[in-house]
């Protein structure tokens, strides 16, 4: 059953960025070179090495709300427990530790301010059925 994008959240220490309009999840593997010089000329060799990700999260700005609990815990380097999620029972949701590792916050002329905030994964991911 395809998701509905307007169910799916990122939740920081258990509770719903407020005002979301949209979030991302990134998967990344890297790759280590293992080309030498009996294949040199011929296809590149390669092992998989580290994998890493993020998570990432648009929302509109408003006073006292989410931002200044997610700024506070950028400014002090604190791990955030992010759950990628819909809350819907049946359906997965996958919950990692992060850092903050951006922010930015955006004021366009005549539009709504808005911020995004980027949650890097310190340890493997888990996908769990709600």
């Amino acid at each position: 059953m395809v998701q509905s994008g307007t169910l799916l959240r990122v939740y920081a220490d258990g509770v719903a960025i407020a005002k979301a309009t949209n979030c991302t999840i990134s998967y990344n593997g890297e790759i280590i070179q293992t080309t030498h010089k009996d294949n040199v000329g011929s296809w590149t060799e390669a092992t998989p090495g580290q994998k890493n990700g993020t998570v990432t999260c648009e929302a509109l700005y408003a006073e006292g709300e989410s931002f200044e609990s997610l700024f506070n815990a950028f400014d002090t380097n604190t791990v955030v427990a992010i759950k990628y999620s819909t809350e819907v029972t049946g359906n997965k949701r996958t919950s990692v530790n992060t850092y903050i590792t951006s922010m930015e916050k955006s004021a366009p002329v005549n539009d709504n301010v808005s911020y995004t905030v980027t949650f890097t994964m310190t340890s493997r991911p888990v996908r769990e059925t709600v």
